[in-house]
């Protein structure tokens, strides 16, 4: 009984990452910018410090005061992408995989939340200045909508427009079912996703001159989301960009060989 009138009178905020209680003063334990979320936690999330690849937002190890130099090794490799570019919220480390494989495939869609005000933080240090149409999402096959239940990058979408405003572009969809792409290289990648996804009929006239800005959850080779940005490039997009939750890091730098140590700046 008064565990019941302490909740009532006195309710714990709990962190949703974790699901501890926030523990003392909103001063000491309680991120405002990051709703809901322990200091125990925004500890372990990183964001991606400079230097980073200008086009895919992969943290680069060395000295790039020439930013015209400021490229990984596959961006230089392919350079013709119709993905403008890509930014991410937080680096893919073992804390932020273990939360979205929670989201994904453990049911856990409250995350969405705390991951949707992470990329809101990310939209405002690199997008606020830019004019952006309308925010469009990787969408999934029927199949795998089916086996899955929802749509992460279309949930975050739905989220990032409460928080910003921006119109929704709906017309993406996906033709082709492709196998899981977690475990695939990065040549398998791509021709897994060619020719993967169309614009439906009656939307192509809404994008043409437009700048619109795809949102996804992990950024690994960018294959997925440089296809939808070639889809709607075709059909007379003006710009096209990327906003995803994670990068995915590769073990090895392909910029110069060096192993990734887990460089990033937490919260």
């Amino acid at each position: 009984m008064w565990d019941y009138f302490q909740q009532l009178f006195f309710p714990i905020q709990t962190c949703q990452l974790c699901g501890k209680p926030i523990k003392g003063s909103n001063k000491d334990d309680y991120v405002i910018r990051i709703p809901y979320t322990c200091m125990t936690c925004v500890r372990q999330i990183e964001t991606p410090m400079e230097p980073f690849c200008l086009s895919c937002h992969k943290p680069l190890d060395g000295d790039f005061s020439n930013r015209s130099l400021a490229f990984c090794g596959d961006c230089q490799d392919n350079g013709n992408r119709e993905l403008l570019y890509n930014r991410s919220a937080v680096l893919y480390n073992s804390f932020i995989k273990e939360k979205i494989t929670l989201y994904k495939y453990r049911g856990k869609e409250s995350l969405s939340l705390i991951f949707s005000y992470l990329m809101k933080l990310a939209y405002d240090s690199y997008y606020e200045g830019i004019r952006i149409d309308y925010l469009a999402y990787v969408p999934l096959h029927s199949d795998r909508l089916k086996e899955r239940g929802f749509n992460q990058a279309k949930q975050l979408t739905e989220n990032l427009h409460k928080l910003t405003g921006k119109r929704i572009f709906y017309g993406l969809e996906r033709v082709k079912h492709t196998e899981k792409l977690s475990k695939r290289s990065k040549i398998e990648r791509i021709q897994q996703v060619e020719e993967s996804f169309r614009l439906k009929g009656d939307s192509i006239s809404q994008i043409k001159g437009k700048n619109i800005l795809i949102i996804d959850d992990i950024y690994t080779t960018g294959s997925t989301i440089s296809e939808c940005a070639r889809v709607l490039r075709v059909a007379g997009a003006r710009n096209v960009y990327g906003l995803t939750l994670a990068r995915a890091m590769d073990k090895i730098d392909n910029h110069n060989g060096r192993e990734y140590d887990g460089i990033g700046r937490s919260f």
